[in-house]
């Protein structure tokens, strides 16, 4: 108070701490019971969530994703340049989770229309839409699941959150993480940081030939070329 009346300001050149950015994400248990709580009127909604849910990718990658681009052969998705928010191509390994969901989406494709260039299109007709059609939006479905399960506050773009939230509590590295999702800087990827506690401990235990091989981190390094998220 004194450094006050004194017309000193005791901040003054000292940088305040920054706020950290919240990142909202779901339990397994609150994914699954969402996802059972999407009407089932709306397939693709579902589909949509749980690939979203193993990729990792954002709503408008998935929206804008067409056959041509899922490579069940090399299981990978490819996105293009115009669809990705960083103007970047990236490539997405499926896991065998998306793999079903994206055979599922093609055998509906083929009873239903097998002509789509789509990968989520509408599978029944309404007012303005057609059988075929690019599903634009699924705003209101997932907003309804959402309510019906009791998770409030979040929405679909917190399906990426949760992806990366998932992947840096199992302990994947940042890095490895960051491209995956195709960040556009590290430091995007670093405010999950402190979902990771152990990790900053088992590095420096690594660097001793200390850690314990049931330590996740540790296993992950170790078998880090299985999980292939860097292109070739």
């Amino acid at each position: 108070e004194e450094d006050w009346h004194l017309g000193i300001n005791p901040c003054e050149g000292k940088r305040l701490a920054e706020p950290r950015t919240k990142v909202n994400f779901l339990s397994y248990e609150n994914a699954a019971r969402m996802i059972a709580a999407v009407d089932e009127t709306a397939p693709h909604t579902v589909d949509l969530v749980d690939l979203a849910l193993q990729t990792g990718c954002r709503k408008k990658e998935l929206l804008s994703l067409e056959w041509a681009r899922v490579d069940f052969g090399n299981e990978e998705i490819v996105l293009r340049e115009e669809d990705t928010k960083t103007s970047q191509p990236r490539t997405v390994p499926m896991n065998q989770a998306a793999r079903r969901i994206l055979v599922r989406r093609a055998g509906l494709r083929s009873e239903l229309c097998p002509d789509t260039p789509w990968v989520f299109f509408h599978g029944t007709p309404a007012t303005h839409v057609n059988v075929g059609g690019r599903v634009k939006n699924v705003k209101t479905p997932f907003a309804t699941a959402c309510k019906k399960a009791g998770i409030d506050d979040f929405h679909i773009h917190d399906l990426r959150h949760t992806a990366t939230s998932w992947l840096v509590m199992e302990g994947v590295p940042l890095l490895e993480v960051s491209r995956l999702l195709g960040h556009k800087s590290i430091t995007q990827t670093e405010r999950y940081a402190h979902l990771a506690p152990e990790s900053t401990r088992t590095l420096v235990q690594i660097l001793e030939g200390n850690a314990g091989e049931s330590s996740t981190l540790w296993s992950t390094w170790k078998t880090k070329r299985q999980w292939n998220y860097q292109s070739q």
